[in-house]
């Protein structure tokens, strides 16, 4: 059975497609992936603010901000990747590649439609290579410099360390958030 029903590759430079689209209000480029078990692939550019609101079940969207030889493109500076899903019940996967060192943001909001929990770890000792999983969303990072998790309603948030060893700032505007930080890099904003 084949795991991906299908692929996109959205190059640099290439404008709206049929799963992102440019807010000029926001000054943000939207991804609404709407198909079930596709595998997208999306290059970042310098400055970019993308804000991901929906992601199919089973889907993975992969964002490449390390730049890429064979095409002679550098990394991407001062990028931020938004995951901000109504919902975190069905299984979806985002990846997001880097250059440590690029200002690259990857900030997490997680739903209140229900009580999740939440870890954040890096995979490897030392290494740079760590993963958010909130729910049935599953992130893998690398390369990040900093990284946000906006806590909205009812979750119980476990840190081991960070994706690159980023800085970690945790905002739990409500009282229902219970954080186990074994990272001395966390910054609470509550």
């Amino acid at each position: 059975e084949k795991f991906y029903q299908d692929e996109v590759y959205i190059r640099r430079g290439t404008g709206e497609t049929d799963v992102a689209f440019y807010d000029s209000i926001r000054d943000v480029t939207v991804v609404n992936i709407t198909e079930n078990g596709a595998l997208i692939k999306y290059d970042v550019i310098d400055n970019a603010n993308i804000e991901v609101v929906y992601i199919g079940n089973m889907t993975s969207i992969d964002f490449y901000a390390g730049g890429d030889a064979d095409r002679k493109l550098p990394p991407a500076n001062n990028w931020t990747i938004t995951i901000d899903l109504s919902s975190l019940v069905n299984p979806c996967f985002v990846g997001v590649f880097a250059e440590e060192g690029t200002n690259g943001v990857l900030r997490v909001r997680i739903a209140k439609d229900r009580e999740y929990e939440a870890l954040i770890q890096n995979v490897q000792e030392g290494g740079t290579f760590g993963t958010v999983s909130i729910g049935a969303l599953y992130v893998r990072a690398h390369g990040i410099d900093h990284l946000l998790v906006d806590a909205l309603g009812i979750t119980d948030i476990t840190v081991k360390s960070t994706p690159s060893i980023a800085d970690l700032c945790i905002n739990a505007p409500t009282s229902l958030v219970h954080i186990h930080s074994l990272y001395s890099n966390t910054l609470i904003n509550g």
